[in-house]
């Protein structure tokens, strides 16, 4: 944490403390509905994010991932200023926590892990890329 100073010129909507934001929470029954689920909040937010302006989606590299991340996509606008400013992403845990939180589905007379899908969409930061 690095506070700012209260008169300084960097401040805007972009680099705010605090924002408003969607979150995004999928809780699928198998690894086959988790890649389906992946793909269709995908296009939702391409579709959603994409229409406010020019989109750049990126898969990030293992290096960026934090533990319980399988994998993770950020969402990035374009600004007037023609910088990236990302505004969301998804990320797909898998059965981590599942595993740890004991977070199960009775099938049967057996249970088994549920797979885990998040996200969020910044929505502060949605508005700092269209002024």
């Amino acid at each position: 944490y690095r506070p700012t100073k209260e008169n300084s010129s960097t401040q805007s909507l972009a680099n705010t403390q605090q924002s408003t934001a969607v979150q995004l929470f999928v809780v699928c029954a198998d690894q086959g509905q988790l890649e389906e689920q992946t793909d269709s909040l995908m296009h939702i937010l391409k579709e959603i994010i994409g229409s406010l302006g020019k989109l750049r989606v990126l898969e990030k590299g293992i290096d960026s991932l934090h533990r319980c991340e399988a994998r993770k996509y950020s969402f990035e606008l374009a600004t007037k200023s023609h910088k990236s400013l990302q505004v969301g992403s998804i990320s797909v845990y898998n059965d981590y926590f599942s595993k740890r939180l004991m977070i199960k589905q009775q099938e049967k007379k057996s249970y088994r892990n549920l797979w885990i899908l998040g996200g969020h969409i910044d929505i502060t930061k949605l508005l700092a890329a269209q002024i």
